[in-house]
């Protein structure tokens, strides 16, 4: 039987609500890897850099409505669930770019002088993950802004080595968001990065109706991206709707559609003026 959006508590939290602060849509941040040029194409580098970063400090840069992320797939929290200490250990970061330097002398060539592509919007976030990464490993990377045109987009794909990139979750499903690596070809692929295993499980979660299956291999999806890394999970944004603080009975979707066919003033007062009744 269907049920209506504003009847399913997952949709709503209450308890915002009362703070008219109506939840929408999700949005993962990452920094993404070119991982078809050096140094990036070096697994245990961008492994090295998901270990440095600084989670907590760096979203100061950003918005207090930011939260830390460790998971790949939208919705999905196990990860946050780990010991911080065993995703964010800047000595683990430095012992895997050491071996990565003795395996491939390119990526000493060229890791320490790099160039993180933004958009105007997420300079100080850029900022900030240079300011972590040149801590960790004494280098000197800077950042590049970039216009927010088509053009410049492509562009971004087909030269830069490392970048910012924003996923919405607006139809809260995870393997919409694995799709994203199905080919190297994909023009939001900014990464480059597929895998065959990737593929098999996102057939295999498109192909299932059953949740504890899909939530097997989602499991199995995210340890694959986990030690692939093709990104580096940085934060979760929640979008929020605010309303005025006197009306009630709004309800939101995670599609951030809102349906007010219960909306209504609170609050009202009857007041009498000359004996008839009037509604402030």
């Amino acid at each position: 039987m269907f049920c209506p959006f504003y009847k399913n508590s997952s949709f709503l939290d209450l308890k915002d609500l009362v703070a008219t602060r109506l939840k929408g849509t999700v949005s993962k941040w990452f920094l993404c890897f070119n991982c078809l040029k050096p140094p990036f194409h070096n697994k245990k580098v961008r492994q090295a850099i998901a270990l440095a970063m600084n989670r907590r400090k760096i979203i100061k840069e950003f918005s207090h409505n930011a939260t830390p992320s460790f998971s790949f797939c939208p919705c999905l929290c196990w990860q946050n669930d780990k010991n911080i200490s065993s995703l964010e250990n800047v000595y683990e970061a430095r012992k895997l770019l050491m071996e990565a330097l003795a395996e491939d002398p390119e990526v000493g060539r060229i890791f320490f002088r790099q160039i993180i592509f933004t958009v105007e919007g997420s300079k100080n976030l850029a900022n900030a993950l240079c300011n972590c990464i040149n801590a960790a490993f004494s280098a000197s990377w800077g950042v590049a802004v970039l216009k927010t045109s088509a053009q410049g987009y492509f562009k971004r794909k087909e030269s830069f080595q490392i970048s910012i990139h924003s996923w919405a979750d607006r139809i809260h499903e995870p393997s919409y968001f694995l799709g994203l690596f199905s080919s190297r070809d994909n023009f939001i692929n900014l990464s480059c990065w597929t895998h065959p295993l990737i593929q098999a499980i996102t057939e295999k979660i498109n192909a299932t109706e059953n949740q504890e299956k899909r939530n097997k291999l989602l499991a199995s999806a995210e340890a694959l991206l986990s030690e692939e890394t093709p990104a580096v999970p940085l934060f979760d944004v929640q979008f929020i709707s605010l309303c005025h603080s006197h009306v009630q009975g709004i309800y939101s979707s995670r599609l951030q559609r809102f349906d007010i066919r219960f909306a209504s003033k609170k609050g009202l007062e009857q007041k009498e003026c000359g004996g008839v009744e009037e509604m402030s």
